[in-house]
C-alpha cells in the first residue's frame, strides 16, 4: 500500500558544544596586554524525520515506524572576541541572526536560538579563557525536528487511485490451444484484437501452465503474461515491474500536496 503521511509539527532544538581550542604561542606584545579572546563558531544544521503510526487498539498511542537524520548545511563564522558575549555586544546578535538567515533558519526563531547561543558561548568563555591566551571554539549544532503521522484514509485512497491507473495498463490475454492458428485468432474478423498465448505457456510467478478459456491472464505493456492474481500479489509485494525483464510501469500521478509525504 502506498502510504501517505501528514506532517505533525516542527520543532527546532540548539546545543552549542565547546571544541578544542588552539593555543597563541608566541603571544605578540598587543596580545599579551588585550582583554580581547578570540571566538571561532562552527555552524551546523540538520533534519530529523520521524514517522509515526495510530495504534488504534491502545487509544490512539503513536508508534514511531521509521527515524532518519541528514545535514543539510554547514556554516564556518568568522573569528569574533568572545568578550561581546558578556557584555552583550550590540555587534552579536545582528551577526548571528544574519548566519541564521543565511542558514535558511525562519526569522521568527531567531530571537530565542541567539539567546541560547549567547548564554552558551558565556559559559565555555567563562571556563576556557582563564586556561590562558588561545583561540576558542565552539560548534552550534541546530536541528530541525519534523513529525510525521500515517493517514489511514488518504493511504488507502491512493492505494485505490494506484490501482486503478494499473489496470488500465494490464491488457486482456487469451489461451488458445496449440493447434489453433494464433495469428488467425488474433484478427478475426468482427473481433476486438485482444492478445492470445498458447496452452502449453506458463505463469512466469505461478509456474503453471495456462488454460484453454481462462480469462483471468493479464499481459505487461512489454507483453509478458501472467495470472492476474499472480502479478498483482507481485506487485503488492515488489515495485510495479516486471517479473521477468524488469519493465517498470510508469504511473503518472498528480501534484502532491503541500505538507503530505508519500512513501
Amino acid at each position: 500500500m502506498e502510504v501517505v503521511y501528514h506532517e505533525m509539527s516542527q520543532n527546532f532544538y540548539c546545543h552549542v558544544d565547546s571544541l578544542d581550542t588552539q593555543v597563541l604561542h608566541p603571544l605578540g606584545h598587543h596580545e599579551q596586554y588585550s582583554p580581547w579572546v578570540p571566538l571561532e563558531i562552527y555552524f551546523e544544521v540538520s533534519r530529523n524525520y520521524s514517522f509515526f503510526d495510530r495504534d488504534l487498539s491502545q487509544d490512539g498511542t503513536l508508534t514511531l515506524v521509521h527515524q532518519s537524520e541528514v545535514q543539510v548545511r554547514s556554516y564556518e563564522g568568522k573569528r569574533i572576541d568572545a568578550c561581546w558575549f558578556g557584555t552583550r555586544n550590540e555587534y552579536v546578535r545582528p551577526y548571528l541572526s544574519q548566519v541564521l538567515s543565511f542558514l535558511k533558519i525562519p526569522e521568527d526563531m531567531h530571537s530565542d536560538l541567539v539567546e541560547t547561543i549567547i548564554d552558551r558561548g558565556i559559559q565555555i568563555r567563562n571556563l576556557d579563557s582563564k586556561k590562558g591566551p588561545k583561540v576558542l571554539r565552539m560548534r552550534v549544532g541546530i536541528k530541525k525536528y519534523h513529525d510525521w503521522i500515517r493517514c489511514e484514509y488518504c493511504s488507502k485512497e491512493k492505494q485505490l487511485e494506484r490501482d486503478a491507473l494499473i489496470k488500465k495498463t494490464l491488457k486482456r490475454v487469451r489461451v488458445v490451444a496449440d493447434a489453433d492458428d494464433v495469428n488467425e485468432v488474433e484478427g478475426g474478423q468482427g473481433r476486438k484484437r485482444r492478445r492470445v498465448v498458447r496452452e502449453s505457456e506458463v505463469c512466469s510467478i505461478c509456474l503453471e501452465e495456462f488454460v484453454v478459456g481462462l480469462e483471468d491472464l493479464r499481459s505487461m505493456p512489454c507483453t509478458h503474461v501472467f495470472h492476474e492474481n499472480c502479478i498483482w500479489r507481485w506487485f503488492e509485494r515488489s515495485h510495479l515491474n516486471c517479473p521477468i525483464c524488469r519493465f517498470e510501469i510508469f504511473i503518472e500521478r498528480g501534484s502532491q500536496d503541500e505538507g503530505d509525504i508519500r512513501v
